[in-house]
C-alpha cells in the first residue's frame, strides 16, 4: 500500500510539473503575441518619437553650442544658446497641457513635423560652417539666425516628444499600456543615443 501511494503521489506531482510547465510556455506565447501586437499599434508614434529626438541630439548640444559668435558675445554665446534651448524646450513640454499647445495634432501632423525638422539639420550645420554666399548673410545677421534656429529646435522637440508620450498609450488598451510605455521608452531612449553617436560624428567632420 505504501508502494502504490507514494507512486500515485508521484504521478500527481509529475501532472502539476507538466500543468505549471503548459502554463508558463502559454503565458510565454502570450507575452510575445502581446509585444508584437501592440507594437503593430504604437509603431506609428514610436517612429516620430525616434526622429525627434535623433534630430534633437544630433545638433544639440555638439554642434550648436560650438556656433561662434558673428557679434561680440565671445563665450557667452554657448551660454546664451543653451538658455534659449532649455527654456524653448520647457515651454514645448508645458504647451501640449493645453489644447492649443498641439495636444489635438492628427498622427499625420506629428509625423509632418518631424520630417520638418530635418530642415534644422543643413541650416545649423551651415551657421556652424557657412560656404559661399552664406558668409556675407551670417555676417550681416550676427547671432540671430543660430538663436532662431536653437529656439524652434528646442520648441519642437518639448511638444513633440510630449504630445507622443502622450499619444502613444492612448492607441492600445488600459491593460497594454505599461507595455506600449516600454516600447515608447525603448524608441525614446534609442533616438538619444543614435542622435548623440550622429552628434560626434558631425564634430569630427566639422
Amino acid at each position: 500500500k505504501e508502494g502504490e501511494e507514494r507512486e500515485e503521489r508521484e504521478e500527481g506531482e509529475e501532472e502539476e510539473e507538466e500543468e505549471e510547465a503548459s502554463e508558463d510556455a502559454l503565458a510565454e506565447a502570450n507575452e510575445r503575441v502581446e509585444w508584437r501586437r501592440i507594437a503593430s499599434r504604437v509603431w506609428v508614434i514610436a517612429a516620430p518619437l525616434f526622429v525627434c529626438f535623433l534630430i534633437t541630439l544630433s545638433i544639440y548640444p555638439g554642434v550648436v553650442l560650438q556656433v561662434p559668435s558673428r557679434s561680440g558675445l565671445g563665450h557667452w554665446m554657448p551660454v546664451i544658446a543653451a538658455t534659449v534651448f532649455n527654456v524653448s524646450d520647457f515651454l514645448g513640454r508645458t504647451a501640449p497641457r493645453f489644447e492649443w499647445g498641439g495636444q489635438r495634432l492628427s498622427l499625420r501632423s506629428i509625423w509632418a513635423a518631424s520630417a520638418a525638422r530635418l530642415l534644422l539639420l543643413p541650416l545649423v550645420l551651415a551657421c556652424y560652417h557657412p560656404i559661399g554666399p552664406l558668409v556675407p548673410l551670417l555676417g550681416a545677421a550676427g547671432d540671430s539666425p543660430v538663436l532662431v534656429l536653437t529656439f524652434a529646435l528646442g520648441l519642437s522637440n518639448g511638444v513633440l516628444g510630449t504630445v507622443c508620450m502622450m499619444r502613444g498609450p492612448t492607441l492600445v488598451r488600459p491593460l497594454e499600456r505599461e507595455l506600449c510605455g516600454a516600447l515608447l521608452s525603448f524608441s525614446l531612449i534609442a533616438g538619444l543615443t543614435c542622435g548623440a553617436s550622429l552628434g560626434l560624428l558631425f564634430g569630427f567632420l566639422a
